[in-house]
């Protein structure tokens, strides 16, 4: 037999395995659609049930001050007013070329089980150009509770924001994590 011969059976079987691996990848590939498509309906309707029983955002319900407003699950939403706010003390200040915007609402549990509100995490000011202003802390009392609003209860105070001098088109945006959005219109 001449130096590197091979019988026609062998030559066979080593053309054999690039089309073995070829179709054990496309064998892998089936199966992970399959099992995506799978995931994605049953998230897809995982998704539909939590927004019929409320656990997930469904609507943006939108306001004006003094309107109330449904946001959460069942929690209703009112803004009395704004006002500009300077601490008489000196020691809250503003940034350069902003100011402290001051809203005093309410907060108002209408429902049968506690719902949860943090300002913080759930509320910001917006203007139209798109810019978003997080809460910040200065001293206004009194300050709207945080945390568990019981069924029935009502918490009303005062919350400001930081807001860029001459930001037009305000609006208060509350998101909770849970059930509707709510957007008041600020009139600044």
């Amino acid at each position: 037999m001449p130096p590197g011969y091979m019988p026609p059976q062998q030559q066979q079987q080593k053309k054999r395995w690039p089309y073995v691996l070829l179709g054990l990848v496309g064998g892998v590939v089936l199966i992970i659609v399959a099992l995506s498509v799978c995931f994605g309906v049953a998230l897809k309707k995982g998704v539909e049930k939590a927004e019929e029983v409320g656990l997930i955002n469904t609507e943006t319900r939108h306001a004006r001050i003094g309107e109330p407003v449904k946001c959460g699950n069942n929690l209703e939403l009112v803004v009395y007013g704004t006002k500009e706010y300077t601490d008489p003390s000196g020691f809250s200040t503003p940034k350069e070329g902003f100011y402290f915007l001051v809203l005093e609402l309410s907060l108002e549990n209408k429902g049968k089980e506690k719902e949860a509100f943090s300002s913080l995490m759930e509320s910001s000011v917006k203007d139209k150009d798109g810019f978003s202003y997080d809460i910040t802390y200065v001293s206004v009392e009194p300050s709207l509770k945080e945390g568990d609003i019981m069924p029935g209860e009502k918490s009303r105070g005062f919350i400001a924001y930081q807001v860029k001098k001459g930001a037009e088109g305000l609006r208060l945006e509350v998101d909770p994590l849970l059930g509707d959005t709510a957007i008041v219109e600020l009139g600044r």
